[in-house]
């Protein structure tokens, strides 16, 4: 030890990290929550000097459901600032996958929960345990009031940084001071700490500081901080010329290198890649929470109109409760797929709560704005536009969106039944199988809606005036045994592998295809649930073929190509859609999956020249560069450079996969 080490003062940082799901229902998760936070009131009674830390709004909510003595006696030492809250997110989420709502919410209710409870403005952000951090939070959590994160993963190990401290700054320039502790864990074990401590001391002489930051405390199952690894902390301060080790939080190692900060590295990157694999893992879990988020924001929009326009109540702590289920199963854990099989049984039913609370929203604004709306017809108006049987469509969307849509009741419908506008204007559709018990009609249309806004169309039986005349079916899409065509797109399928091998934009005259696309690739899997330690997946082991087709709809609307195909005791279905005027391919992967320690891939080589990746992430957008790694994205990935046209010209051109 040697004696500049006595200019050194180590913040030491005592936490618990609970995992209130993980191989555990949330039952078990709760009542280690209890546990835990009895165990840090021991040592804070204990011990004057002590400081803990904890977030997680949701388990403090837990606490005081069940446990109000314990939660007046949290209060108390949050008022002598010696129970420090971080976090002010309702959980400690993915970081990826949720969309930036989602991350909005968690600060909003979590920031306003402890807020009302303990009258405290979290300003540390806390996920040390995330897999990784999307390049949109240094916006969110700087407008969210937030003035550091802390975070351990992505590892030392698995991606390099300019430094442990460091401005991490988003798209818009938002900057929050990131905090990549050097030395040690969020999750310690019970004994002596010394060691760590004047490790994490020789780090900040390493870098020219005086003040380094350490995490303490058993975690992932709680526990916190020790007896052992108090009393060793305190032995540091005993030895002759070593470091000051403090029991501290991260807000006071923020303030005591304020001025050292101003000279800290920037980085303007997301912060990957830990645990790749988690990112395909249990695709379920991927599903209801999308499904969720967008029921509800749905919900929120046509119940934020209807309130401004008929007066009705807003049901803002409907929405409370739905979001903050929601937001639990966000939890990295749940959310990544790497909890126990359980878990997903009540993940299943809290996303149900709060979709079914969306669906009940959202009914009752569009029955009562639609309830206002005059579709009665009107024999006066010389125009289809006031006669038959009207279908009111409304777009959840700020943009106006021309967009495929379905439509079913419960009586049969005609072949010379003609749809029209509110303008009278004839819109091609086409009847397909309904799915209602005792018969009933369903349809396929496109349908061009305002933003925010509704369309009337009508379904006219049997016309007899010049309303009659039919749609000219030249532009409807066609389809055969392996193929399918519309006037933007030609699409042919190997009739042997079922894999797409010519993709025609007819338009620019381009062939976009670099090689087979819509391939089901066999990976070999050698990795965990996480994929730790795995970059990307190469080693190609087989591919699904024994094609057999099927058009399963063809009409004036649209035409659908089913390709089944199989490999070894697995079998997959894709279903190519392409619509009468949209641009858009729609294509349905269904897989029913038996094989082990196999990754399966859909392959889309593109012939896409010097192309750049932009991704969207939460709020934001990210370029980055195509190297094969596996990267997290949100609803899209554009990959745009030039492509050679008929004439062997490069033209710009761009792909652009949605999900």
């Amino acid at each position: 030890m040697t004696s500049e080490l006595s200019n050194i003062t180590v913040h030491c940082v005592g936490n618990a990290h609970i995992d209130p799901v993980w191989r555990w229902p949330w039952q078990e998760g709760y009542a280690e929550t209890l546990s835990t936070c009895q165990s840090a009131l021991d040592r804070l009674a204990d011990s004057d000097d002590f400081i803990f830390s904890r977030g997680q709004a949701a388990t403090y909510a837990w606490v005081e459901e069940c446990a109000p003595a314990m939660f007046e006696e949290i209060r108390k030492y949050v008022r002598e600032g010696r129970w420090h809250i971080v976090n002010g997110w309702w959980e400690q989420p993915d970081c990826n996958i949720p969309c930036g709502e989602s991350y909005v919410r968690h600060a909003l209710y979590g920031k306003r929960y402890f807020k009302q409870k303990f009258g405290v403005d979290v300003t540390t952000g806390w996920n040390p345990d995330t897999f990784g951090h999307n390049s949109g939070l240094p916006q969110i959590l700087q407008k969210s009031g937030f003035l550091t994160y802390c975070f351990f993963r992505p590892g030392r190990h698995e991606k390099e940084l300019p430094g442990p401290y460091f401005w991490w700054v988003g798209p818009d320039g938002s900057r929050i001071l990131a905090i990549r502790p050097p030395v040690g864990h969020y999750c310690t074990g019970g004994d002596s700490m010394a060691e760590e401590v004047i490790t994490s001391a020789q780090s900040a002489l390493d870098m020219g500081l005086k003040h380094s930051v350490f995490f303490y405390g058993v975690g992932n199952h709680g526990g916190g901080p020790t007896q052992e690894n108090i009393a060793s902390i305190r032995s540091v301060n005993e030895a002759e010329e070593g470091p000051k080790a403090n029991f501290s939080t991260v807000e006071k190692f923020a303030q005591s290198v304020s001025e050292d900060a101003k000279n800290f590295p920037t980085v303007t990157e997301d912060l990957q890649h830990h645990a790749p694999g988690c990112y395909v893992t249990h695709s379920e879990i991927k599903r209801l929470n999308r499904h969720a988020e967008n029921r509800l924001l749905r919900a929120e929009r046509w119940s934020a109109i209807a309130s401004l326009t008929l007066g009705t109540h807003y049901p803002a702590a409907e929405f409370e409760r739905a979001w903050k289920q929601v937001l639990f199963n966000q939890f990295h854990d749940i959310l990544a797929g790497t909890s126990l099989p359980v878990a997903y049984d009540h993940a299943r039913e809290q996303m149900g709560e709060a979709t079914a609370i969306a669906a009940r929203i959202q009914n009752a604004a569009l029955q009562g704005m639609a309830a206002q709306i005059d579709t009665r017809v009107d024999d006066t108006i010389p125009t289809a536009a006031g006669k038959g049987r009207p279908i009111l469509i409304f777009n959840p969307s700020s943009w106006q969106r021309l967009d495929a849509i379905a439509v079913q009741w419960g009586w049969r419908g005609e072949e010379s039944d003609i749809l029209v506008d509110d303008s009278g204007k004839q819109v091609p559709f086409q009847y397909t199988d309904p799915d209602i018990f005792g018969g009933g009609s369903r349809i396929f249309f496109e349908a061009d809606i305002p933003a925010h806004g509704y369309r009337v169309y009508r379904l006219l039986p049997n016309p007899e005036d010049d309303t009659a005349k039919h749609v000219e079916d030249a532009l409807a899409p066609q389809a055969g045994d392996n193929w399918l065509e519309n006037s933007k797109w030609r699409l042919e399928f190997d009739e042997k592998s079922g894999e797409l091998k010519r993709l025609f934009d007819k338009k620019n005259k381009v062939e976009t295809l670099a090689g087979n696309a819509c391939a089901l690739i066999v990976m070999k899997d050698k990795g965990d649930t996480w994929g730790h330690d795995i970059p990307t997946w190469r080693e190609e082991i087989g591919r699904f073929g024994d094609a057999k087709f099927k058009v399963t709809q063809l009409g004036a609307s649209r035409a659908v190509l089913r390709v089944d195909t199989t490999w070894g005791a697995s079998a997959t279905r894709q279903e190519f859609t392409l619509h009468r005027n949209s641009s858009r391919i729609d294509v349905k992967l269904s897989i029913d999956w038996h094989e082990k320690h196999q990754l399966l891939k859909l392959s889309i080589p593109a012939a896409i020249k010097s192309g750049v990746l932009t991704y969207e992430t939460p709020y934001s957008t990210i370029v980055r560069v195509a190297n094969g790694l596996e990267d997290p994205g949100q609803n899209w990935i554009d990959l745009s450079g030039g492509a050679t046209d008929h004439t062997d010209a490069t033209i710009p051109y761009g792909f652009a996969l949605l999900n």
